[in-house]
């Protein structure tokens, strides 16, 4: 992409270039993870231990892509120039998704040595959301040039 700040790169007369030809993508991602577990147990008569539980989970992933311009003077410092709300934002992609896993057995002891377990489990998992803000066309009008490289997320 061109730097929609110092124009569109040409190679001048005196052998110099004018305009910022790159500009550096970088992600700033977040994730929130929360959730429980719990299981119950319960000593039945006649050698039967009955089990229960269930494990929640609910993940929320927002993943924002920016652009950074380099200046005609310098590149930018890897380590400390890439901080968020700074750049052009590119695209937000905001992803929720919860978990839910139930499950109940019986573990009837037979005789000593001889265990028949029974039961069963479900799972069930949604997921929603995907691109708030897509910028592209956007940055691409202001810049004169396509955006190329890698995108990231769901359109």
């Amino acid at each position: 992409m061109t730097s929609p700040s110092y124009g569109v790169p040409a190679l001048l007369p005196d052998g110099t270039v004018s305009g910022v030809p790159m500009a550096l993508q970088r992600a700033h991602a977040d994730m929130r993870r929360l959730g429980f577990t719990q299981k119950l147990s319960y000593e039945a008569p006649h050698h039967n231990l009955i089990e229960g539980g269930l494990w929640y989970e609910n993940n929320r992933w927002v993943y924002d892509a920016r652009l950074y311009e380099d200046t005609p003077e310098a590149a930018h410092n890897m380590m400390s120039d890439f901080k968020k709300g700074t750049g052009h934002t590119w695209f937000e992609n905001t992803y929720n998704s919860n978990s839910f896993q139930f499950f109940l057995q019986d573990r009837w002891t037979i005789i000593k040595g001889m265990t028949l377990l029974a039961g069963f489990k479900s799972l069930t998992q949604t997921t929603h959301g995907g691109t708030k803000n897509d910028y592209t066309q956007q940055l691409i009008d202001e810049a004169g040039t396509p955006i190329t490289g890698a995108r990231h997320g769901a359109r």
